[in-house]
């Protein structure tokens, strides 16, 4: 990688339970209205460390940079380098933007090809393992995160930044690092009838002092719920139209040998 590109490492936080009560931390409220739920310490530890990250870019001479987290994966050296010509061509605006370069950030069966690779998205895309991001944007995510009031992946929507997938990326999330984002496992579960108050909007009207507007909350919570399920519908639907169309070859294939 340093051969590559100039590498600076930022240190792990650590954060303990008292610390997720001082305000100057964490807007535990804000959090809770965007995620459901209350943050563990090691989602506002991983938060803080990507905020120290982007106060680097704003504060630095580039214009755009690399984040990666300690369980991201430089498969193919040669092939990064070579991305890095598209990501300067996308990345050099004064528009926020964000290139997840994490190659499974998004199915193989919802990628398009295009000549740059490069493939814009409509739902934020998890997780932030490998990420490009221009000066901009780190900005943005920095006037949001100040203090703490959401998970590093990712701070506003693609209401307010324009996302983008690497399709052709070689760096991929590796799952021999076990994560600390909820080592104790102790994540609060989302209850129903709090998921029933978002889809019938008095979430909004209860927590609306936490979002800039009904675009903000409809940005940040329904329409990436919205777009998480069709996602799932659809793969669903495609393995099981590649099942029947399988079922139906093997017929068709069985009557003729008959």
């Amino acid at each position: 990688m340093r051969e590559i590109v100039d590498v600076s490492l930022v240190p792990p936080v650590c954060i303990t339970p008292s610390e997720l009560e001082n305000p100057l931390v964490i807007d535990a409220g804000a959090f809770r209205a965007r995620h459901l739920r209350l943050p563990t310490p090691g989602e506002v530890g991983c938060a803080l460390a990507h905020r120290a990250v982007h106060e680097l870019i704003v504060e630095g001479p580039r214009q755009w940079a690399l984040v990666f987290e300690d369980d991201a994966v430089l498969d193919n050296p040669g092939l990064f380098k070579a991305r890095l010509e598209a990501y300067e061509r996308v990345l050099d605006v004064d528009d926020p933007i964000v290139i997840n370069v994490n190659i499974h950030a998004i199915p193989q069966s919802r990628r398009r090809l295009r000549s740059s690779g490069l493939m814009p998205v409509r739902i934020p895309p998890y997780p932030a393992t490998a990420y490009a991001i221009n000066k901009s944007a780190a900005a943005l995510f920095l006037r949001h995160q100040e203090p703490i009031r959401s998970q590093a992946d990712w701070p506003t929507s693609t209401g307010n930044v324009t996302f983008y997938v690497d399709t052709q990326s070689s760096v991929w999330e590796s799952t021999d690092l076990a994560s600390r984002i909820d080592e104790s496992g102790g994540r609060e579960q989302i209850p129903t009838s709090r998921k029933v108050l978002v889809w019938s909007g008095i979430w909004y009207w209860r927590e609306r002092k936490h979002f800039s507007s009904f675009r903000d909350f409809w940005y940040s919570i329904p329409r990436q719920r919205l777009g998480f399920h069709a996602y799932t519908i659809g793969i669903w639907w495609r393995k099981k139209t590649k099942w029947l169309r399988a079922t139906a070859h093997h017929s068709e294939h069985s009557q003729t040998e008959l």
